[in-house]
């Protein structure tokens, strides 16, 4: 053996002994995620990534913030080459991904790292498919009404929590040259989901909601059929963003609120990130949007913000399972991570175990939170996480149409019923409580 020879292997020894870079033990996955902000990317890396890979010697998150991930890793997907490890959807789009066999059960990691006793059944049940798990969720979330609480105070108005209190309070607001609630759905039509939700929550019900995707009722039924005329005529009475929203972005309507020109957001907890990260200069509130109906109680939608899957072609599965169990078994960094700003993943918490300072705005939504969901009654279920795919594409891209005057309600209605009919023909089934 030369001495070159020995040198370099004396070399490589030493490396992998001093755990260098190069360690052929290291085991290395790329997690391909939403795009972040820095500051909310740190928090990943601070209280999951980082603890993590210290507690997991050899294993290692190529953790890779994406913009326009979804449409990212649909392309991705179909290779091996290209393929990222793991990567985040809502979990509607699981079922797409199960129907081109791309993804990888993962029953083995929910059993090993218990996760059924973790994890809200409800959240974990949605990736419950063809008799395996293909999805493990992430963020728990609801959605809101966000009010300003400054300006309903200065004008004597309360926070709506009828029908008949909202109408006053929205028609008021106008009268004083304000925008009731502040809407934005240029560029993005999943911002549409965020006023059919409210009014098929808060006047239809959700046990009518369940009936209609379960295929006992149409919507054409009165609760149904109520509740998209019911928005439809608080658009033509210009509560949604004086009839202007499709040409408003949700950062231009965000700001609206923001300079005190607007009394609503119709969003959710997610809300939170924008309000972190501006200069709110008025006290601010969030709760479940009013009823719109006598004896349907004023609800929120729950949802998942995320759930994650595994590529079938990923050649460190093993690593990938023991990050979603991380995150779950790991409740402490959790709660770390949301008094620092992070959303709870899903999984029961109270504000109390949340650790350190939280900021003011962190512990009003997730008071909000808690409170919304406490109690069956007052919960219903987001589009992004609970309504068929192409159903509830349908709703936002046309949605438009029917406020515009461009197709009339009955004819909106049947063609969704058209899409309803054609997913459930193909064996869809609502995976909800």
């Amino acid at each position: 053996m030369t001495r070159t020879r020995r040198t370099l292997i004396s070399f490589v020894a030493l490396t992998l002994a001093m755990g260098g870079v190069a360690s052929a033990q290291d085991r290395e996955i790329r997690f391909v995620w939403d795009n972040l902000e820095p500051e909310t990317k740190q928090l990943w890396h601070d209280y999951l990534l980082d603890p993590f890979e210290a507690d997991n010697p050899g294993m290692k998150i190529d953790f890779q913030p994406t913009p326009q991930v979804t449409d990212a890793v649909r392309v991705q997907m179909v290779s091996p080459t290209t393929a990222p490890d793991m990567f985040m959807a809502d979990a509607t789009e699981i079922a797409t991904y199960v129907d081109a066999g791309t993804l990888l059960p993962l029953d083995e990691y929910v059993e090993k790292y218990d996760l059924k006793s973790k994890v809200f059944p409800w959240a974990l049940g949605l990736g419950f498919m063809d008799g395996h798990y293909y999805s493990i969720p992430h963020e728990f979330e609801a959605t809101m009404m966000v009010f300003n609480k400054s300006l309903l105070d200065a004008n004597g108005w309360k926070v709506p929590r009828t029908r008949e209190e909202f109408v006053a309070v929205c028609d008021a607001a106008m009268a004083a040259g304000l925008i009731c609630i502040a809407q934005g759905s240029a560029g993005n039509i999943l911002v549409q989901q965020f006023a059919f939700e409210k009014y098929l929550t808060n006047y239809a019900g959700p046990k009518a909601v369940r009936d209609l995707f379960k295929g006992a009722v149409t919507f054409s039924s009165p609760d149904i059929k109520g509740a998209f005329e019911l928005l439809k005529s608080d658009w033509d009475k210009g509560y949604w963003n004086d009839r202007q929203s499709p040409a408003v972005t949700i950062a231009q309507a965000r700001s609206l609120w923001l300079e005190q020109r607007a009394l609503f957001l119709a969003e959710g907890t997610f809300t939170q990130r924008f309000i972190d990260s501006s200069p709110v200069a008025f006290e601010w509130g969030a709760t479940s949007w009013p009823s719109m109906r006598d004896g349907v109680p004023s609800a929120s939608g729950i949802a998942i913000g995320a759930v994650m899957a595994v590529s079938k072609y990923t050649k460190h599965a093993d690593v990938a399972g023991a990050l979603m169990g991380y995150m779950y078994e790991r409740k402490d960094l959790m709660l770390e991570g949301v008094g620092k700003g992070l959303q709870p993943r899903a999984t029961p918490f109270a504000i109390s175990d949340v650790s350190g300072d939280m900021a003011p705005s962190t512990r009003t939504m997730l008071t909000a939170l808690l409170d919304v969901t406490k109690d069956p009654d007052n919960v219903g279920y987001a589009p992004w996480t609970f309504f068929p795919t192409k159903t509830n594409q349908y709703l936002m891209e046309t949605l438009d149409t029917l406020f515009y005057d461009e197709i009339g309600l009955d004819d909106f209605l049947a063609a969704a019923q058209k899409v309803l009919d054609a997913e459930l023909a193909d064996g869809y089934e609502f995976g909800a409580p």
